[in-house]
């Protein structure tokens, strides 16, 4: 009796030790687990934090990046309106609604004076009218602008015309006005006049809402000067291209290297590149006075011709055994006068070098065609 006691006993021990060990290889399973839970999670966590660091965030270098790199805005297109493009300070040639009025007779105080707006601020205008003797030297000096840059904004092409009673449009710093083409972008306008601007600054200046342009708008470009046109009526010649069928590859006020003097400068002309032997005709009617060959490489060979108004025109870079025409011979508007060819040009390709100038003043040409 008292054995079988034992024996239930000595069973039942040997029962509760197999539970135990059961119970302590499922508590380890679950430990293993969990620590494989913790382990994973700890994994993305610092993958996470290893990518945050790494990676950019939005809006820092992406928003800096230079204006030379591939740019996001559309390329101009033709429209038949601004459609709401710019602002009233973006001139056309009429004067902008922004500008400040001076009447006739009002000492303007020179904007070197005043508070002026920071180099990338909207440009501002102000109305000016010409009184007694000034002319358009003594206004640039008065606000400290150059003659260039009125001849531009004013859309100048008879510097002679500009007398008292003349009303004119003065900007708060100098610059050039340019007239936007079919694919224009801001960033190739800030490439092609070598700017140190951006092209989202170019758009601040110019008072643009976005990036969008369209053919035949007018930009002001800071820091170049030049010359953009309307006539007055005491100037009644007219100029055409010399090459009708050439392309404008660099213009006026463009900073320009001259591959044959390797001498880089800002173009007082426009340069037109043609085929081999286009022929170069000239541009309004006049007398030649003077057919010779510029030594110190700027023109090459060259014509110069006189016309009515005081205004000279250049065709640089001729074929000197082209040349059709001869001192103080009276030529037609649009009479050949020679050609241009590679040997003639120290550019890749055939191009002409054309200026104009009125009273020793140099205009761009290409406001005439």
């Amino acid at each position: 009796m008292l054995k079988t006691n034992y024996d239930d006993l000595s069973s039942m021990s040997e029962g509760g030790q197999k539970s135990r060990k059961k119970l302590s290889k499922a508590v380890v399973a679950v430990i293993c687990l969990l620590t494989l839970i913790i382990i994973a999670v700890a994994v993305l966590i610092i993958y996470n934090l290893l990518s945050k660091v790494e990676a950019p965030t939005a809006g820092t270098t992406v928003a800096q990046t230079s204006s030379f790199d591939v740019p996001s805005e559309a390329p101009a297109e033709a429209v038949p309106e601004a459609s709401g493009s710019t602002e009233a300070t973006v001139l056309s040639p009429n004067i902008p609604e922004t500008a400040l009025e001076f009447n006739q007779g009002t000492t303007a105080a020179s904007l070197k004076d005043t508070s002026r707006n920071s180099f990338d601020a909207e440009v501002k205008y102000q109305n000016y009218t010409l009184v007694g003797s000034e002319t358009l030297e003594t206004v640039a000096s008065k606000f400290n602008v150059s003659i260039q840059t009125l001849l531009s904004i004013n859309q100048i092409k008879n510097p002679a015309a500009v007398v008292a009673g003349t009303s004119i449009v003065i900007p708060d710093r100098n610059g050039r006005y340019y007239t936007v083409e079919k694919d224009d972008t801001l960033s190739y306008i800030v490439n092609k006049f070598n700017l140190t601007i951006g092209w989202k600054t170019l758009m601040e200046i110019n008072g643009l809402k976005g990036e969008g342009i369209f053919v035949g708008q007018k930009l002001f470009i800071p820091d170049e000067s030049s010359v953009e046109s309307i006539s007055f009526a005491a100037s009644g010649i007219d100029f055409s291209s010399p090459l009708p069928k050439g392309h404008v590859v660099a213009y006026y006020g463009q900073s320009q290297v001259n591959p044959g003097t390797k001498a880089s400068k800002l173009l007082d002309g426009i340069l037109i590149s043609g085929s081999e032997g286009a022929s170069i005709n000239a541009a309004s009617f006049g007398t030649v006075m003077d057919v010779a060959y510029d030594a110190s490489g700027e023109m090459g060979f060259f014509v110069k011709i006189s016309h009515e108004g005081g205004y000279n025109s250049y065709y640089c870079f001729l074929n000197s055994d082209s040349v059709s025409v001869s001192v103080s011979d009276k030529v037609d508007a649009g009479q050949k006068i020679g050609t241009i060819s590679s040997e003639s040009s120290p550019y890749d390709s055939p191009t002409l070098l054309f200026k104009i100038e009125q009273n020793g003043i140099m205009l761009d040409p290409s406001v005439f065609f």
